[in-house]
């Protein structure tokens, strides 16, 4: 998805997934287990990647649950 964007042109990419995506993105970009760290429904992660001779993720934060999504 990073190469493809790269040869676009596009400077950021938007990826709607479901959790265990977002645990395994987690798993390999910031080391943790793919258990470690919850992920509530409703909830947005946000990996940023930036590229260095290869895409490499810089960041990586957790926007809280909205109010408005039961739980």
């Amino acid at each position: 998805l990073l190469a493809r964007a790269e040869t676009q042109g596009h400077g950021r990419v938007l990826v709607v997934t479901h959790g265990g995506v977002i645990r395994a993105l987690r798993q390999r970009h910031e080391g943790l287990g793919f258990w470690e760290g919850s992920i509530e429904p409703g909830q947005s992660h946000t990996l940023t990647f930036i590229y260095r001779g290869g895409w490499q993720c810089s960041a990586s934060s957790v926007a809280p649950t909205p109010a408005s999504v039961p739980r």
